[in-house]
């Protein structure tokens, strides 16, 4: 374009031009906002997560020859829904697990929801029955989350391997970041 032909374009497009510059200053401070979310909560919910995951899917690659790679691409609800077919009396396990899946769903789709522990009333209160409630004075939900974790996480694999006495040092790993 010659610079008459530039300058025509952008006198007769400068209120578009305003309006789409106008979008981006919003677009910008909606992105800086998001970056400004907690990422330790954030990440430590995402981490718990996907060590749920980890655990459910060795489950079910033992229990039920469920290739570890989900070659037929289960979804996390179904998968769970596969445990608890085969392992009835976890069925309030599998509900706790749901809610740390609840959890991870509503930060998935909106970075500013926050987590409280009317989010997840099964965890708090198994926790609450089973940790020391000096522990748990100044516990916050994502708290909560790690330590059902770690709860479930024993569970199964107390079923995968009945001679287990601790849990093996990977899965101590996944948590402790290493």
């Amino acid at each position: 374009m010659e610079n008459s032909e530039s300058e025509e374009w952008f006198e007769a497009n400068k209120l578009e031009i305003r309006k789409f510059a106008s979008h981006i200053k919003k677009g910008e401070k909606e992105i800086e906002e998001l970056f400004s979310k907690d990422h330790d909560f954030i990440g430590r919910l995402l981490k718990a997560h996907l060590i749920l995951e980890n655990i459910i899917d060795r489950y079910l690659e033992v229990e039920l020859h469920i290739p570890s790679q989900n070659q037929i691409n289960l979804r996390f609800f179904q998968k769970l829904l596969l445990v608890e077919c085969n392992e009835p009396k976890l069925k309030f396990q599998i509900t706790c697990v749901k809610e740390v899946n609840s959890a991870r769903n509503k930060i998935a789709h909106n970075l500013n929801t926050t987590l409280n522990k009317e989010n997840i009333p099964n965890i708090v209160g198994l926790i609450s029955w089973v940790a020391d409630s000096n522990k748990l004075q100044n516990f916050t939900p994502i708290d909560y989350i790690e330590e059902y974790t770690y709860f479930f996480c024993h569970i199964l694999y107390r079923r995968l391997y009945p001679d287990w006495k601790t849990m093996p040092f990977e899965l101590k790993r996944l948590f402790e970041g290493g």
